[in-house]
């Protein structure tokens, strides 16, 4: 029989005990509380690490509000589905022209009607996945240039609907009816597993 130790009625043997320095048995909440000591400290470095990445300080950069007359009776609108573009013929008392594309070429052709400059839309609806592409060339143009300021939208707006129709130099170049902000919830402990 393998040498052991009698605790509280039982024979374990030494690899089963837990022992301390001195040779005394560690009770097993010290080692809950041991482990639970270790995981707030770990989420404290991770929350830590969070803090230095956060985001810097932005700024807008609004131009001259430049004063514009209506050109015309129409206007072209392009989207992938009936949500953006119908919202703009809704809400609008000129005639519009709606382009619904495909949404797995609507980039592409998108970009091949932008480079020609034939038959592009005066008005077209993006993804804030590739918005960027879109916005930091000058196939848009600025919201003072239509005449919009600022002040107009920013009250009524959330921050970051903004900043997703806004160019690298902080040039506001488009406007969101909606947001799909997300979250996801996590037991950072079983994550960790």
């Amino acid at each position: 029989m393998a040498q052991g130790r009698r605790i509280a009625g039982e024979v374990k043997t030494s690899a089963q005990v837990n022992l301390g320095p001195n040779g005394r048995k560690i009770k097993p909440y010290y080692f809950r509380r041991q482990k639970q000591n270790e995981d707030k400290e770990e989420i404290k470095d991770e929350e830590k690490d969070e803090e230095k990445a956060a985001p810097t300080e932005f700024s807008y950069k609004e131009n001259e509000v430049k004063a514009v007359e209506d050109e015309g009776t129409e206007l072209t609108v392009w989207g992938w589905n009936e949500e953006g573009t119908g919202l703009v013929e809704k809400y609008s008392d000129v005639k519009i022209t709606k382009v619904i594309g495909n949404s797995d070429t609507y980039q592409q052709t998108l970009d091949n009607v932008l480079a020609s400059g034939e038959d592009a839309p005066d008005l077209f609806f993006l993804e804030a996945a590739y918005a960027k592409k879109y916005l930091n060339t000058t196939d848009t143009i600025s919201l003072n240039d239509l005449g919009i300021a600022y002040d107009e939208f920013m009250a009524d707006s959330y921050d970051y609907v903004v900043r997703a129709a806004t160019d690298d130099d902080g040039v506001v170049k488009g406007l969101s009816w909606q947001g799909c902000p997300a979250g996801v919830y996590y037991n950072r402990n079983i994550a960790k597993e």
